[in-house]
């Protein structure tokens, strides 16, 4: 599962195999893809600071353009919805290119012998965990929360807990891990509060930024009072993600204990929380909820307006749309048939490859391999506006379905 590092120049041809790869990949291969993770665009300097300030770790994919496993493992790992929902909360995430200035200036100090290789770094610059090699989502989770309690000995703050330190630096920092590992700190916040510690306005907003976690609670709904001095610390960004997580939490209960009020209860919360955004996301939750119960009709109806929230400019979460509605409902003809339009559209709207390896997915599922194949085959014959890559790319495209008909 390792790709050893060698001349750049052995892997000219690799290069256009990763991106055939991919593209085959996306004709057989649906199931658990969706919102995954964000990848920053800030610097290693802007990355650190953000990770001290926020007191997280960083993520770093140290990859290379011609690897194989790299190019898999950002088509179906980081591509995952589990990835994005664990990473974007947890992480400052970043791909560092290895053969470019500032990924060989990364390597100084985080040498790298065979791609991909995977780090967790804390704010101070500190490597807490690195891993080599491929990883399904399975593998990647489990990295990511071994990485999470290196930073943390939940056994020994709870001792200092049950001693009675009641102070805001370690009560703040207590909570947090709880939270980390998974365990409830809902007790532990309550009772805290209940005290009446003696805070300033920002720290009890920032207390509260760390303990609550889901939107059905008072934690919660006295958290997003507090919106103005938890943006003004942390940022908008942290801060609507916090919103988005608690509300994702209270969605997975309404699923779990199939209580319909719960995701009503959410939609409320990100309504009142979330300051942009906000009927992307409450479409998104939707979406979880109805596809858990197989509703399809209430499901199509919150994917149009997810769509309509989003528009055609973004390519990318429109096929990742349609990527999780065949994935969602694989044998519904409605659904199925819903997908084929927005890729329809989608194509027309921008010819890119890309868009049309997507229209040409949705019309196989849909039962029209003949209609698929006439698509690329057009597209092969006004194929100038394509570079070299992606002709070889297209003309793989149309053996694949000329093999499958």
């Amino acid at each position: 599962m390792l790709q050893q590092i060698r001349v750049p120049d052995y892997f000219k041809i690799q290069r256009v195999m990763a991106k055939i790869t991919s593209l085959l990949l996306l004709l057989i291969s649906f199931a658990g893809f969706g919102q995954g993770i964000e990848f920053s665009e800030l610097t290693w300097k802007e990355a650190l600071a953000k990770a001290k300030s926020e007191n997280k770790l960083i993520f770093v994919d140290a990859y290379a353009k011609w690897c194989g496993p790299c190019k898999t493992m950002a088509a179906q790992t980081f591509t995952q919805k589990a990835a994005g929902d664990f990473f974007n909360a947890n992480f400052i995430n970043l791909k560092i290119d290895m053969e470019e200035p500032d990924g060989r200036a990364f390597g100084n100090d985080f040498p790298v012998r065979a791609y991909p290789t995977l780090f967790f770094i804390d704010g101070n610059g500190k490597l807490v965990q690195r891993a080599v090699g491929m990883q399904r989502i399975d593998g990647l989770l489990a990295l990511a929360n071994e990485a999470l309690a290196k930073g943390d000995n939940i056994e020994e703050m709870t001792a200092i807990y049950e001693k009675g330190d009641r102070t805001y630096e370690f009560m703040t920092k207590y909570v947090k891990a709880l939270n980390r590992s998974g365990a409830s700190s809902l007790k532990v916040s309550n009772s805290y509060l209940a005290s009446e510690p003696t805070l300033t306005a920002e720290q009890k907003a920032m207390f509260l930024f760390e303990a609550a976690t889901d939107a059905d609670s008072k934690l919660f709904e006295t958290m997003i009072k507090e919106k103005a001095i938890i943006i003004a610390k942390v940022g908008e960004e942290a801060y609507n993600n916090k919103v988005k997580k608690a509300c994702l939490a209270t969605t997975d209960k309404a699923i779990e204990f199939e209580l319909k009020m719960l995701l009503d209860e959410a939609v409320k919360k990100a309504e009142i929380g979330l300051t942009k955004e906000q009927d992307d996301f409450i479409s998104q939750a939707q979406m979880s909820y109805f596809k858990a119960f197989n509703e399809s009709d209430n499901y199509i109806t919150a994917v149009e307006n997810y769509l309509k929230a989003i528009g055609k400019s973004d390519d990318v979460k429109v096929r990742s749309t349609i990527t999780e509605m065949c994935g969602a409902f694989p044998k519904d003809v409605t659904v199925i048939d819903k997908a084929n339009k927005i890729a329809k559209d989608l194509y027309k709207h921008q010819e890119s490859l890309d868009n049309l390896a997507m229209y040409c997915n949705t019309l196989v599922l849909a039962g029209n391999k003949k209609e698929a194949l006439k698509e690329a085959q057009k597209a092969e014959k006004n194929s100038d506006k394509f570079g070299p890559e992606d002709k070889k790319s297209l003309e793989m495209l149309i053996e694949s379905l000329e093999k499958g008909i």
